[in-house]
């Protein structure tokens, strides 16, 4: 079941989310510092024993995206989404009876929430890159 979430997401999404989830347990922690902008946080060298692997670094930024992006969404999609990622390992089924509604319905509310999350990431991406065009114009006729 979490498959065909993770196949209509895409890889992208559940790569932000999964960031997102990683931000949130660090800021919850106190690890992050208020204001890096988008600088990869090194939350120390974490070795995974099985593949003897270093982590992937922490996006401040991306987190900190998602995270404005999630408090833009209804409250129904931002608390399905929040707990589906911060409780990713335990699966859908789990998170829907802890929810106490049926997986077919959290599936539908997931996928809706991350159609939603994904317009909301997508405008205010484009409103950033409109505001950088109208101060790289306005320092250019300087």
């Amino acid at each position: 079941m979490s498959e065909k979430l993770y196949e209509t997401i895409g890889h992208e999404m559940t790569r932000k989310m999964r960031n997102w989830a990683r931000w949130w347990d660090a800021s919850e922690e106190g690890v992050l510092p208020s204001s890096l902008g988008s600088l990869a946080v090194d939350l120390g060298t974490r070795l995974d024993p099985s593949y003897g692997e270093v982590e992937p670094p922490l996006l401040f930024g991306d987190g900190a995206d998602a995270e404005a992006g999630l408090k833009e969404l209804p409250e129904r999609y931002q608390q399905i989404v929040r707990k589906f990622w911060l409780n990713e390992g335990k699966g859908l089924r789990w998170n829907a009876r802890q929810r106490r509604i049926d997986h077919h319905t959290m599936l539908v509310w997931l996928i809706e929430g991350h159609a939603r999350l994904r317009r909301v990431l997508s405008a205010r991406s484009q409103a950033a890159a409109a505001r950088r065009a109208a101060h790289r114009n306005m320092h250019a006729g300087a």
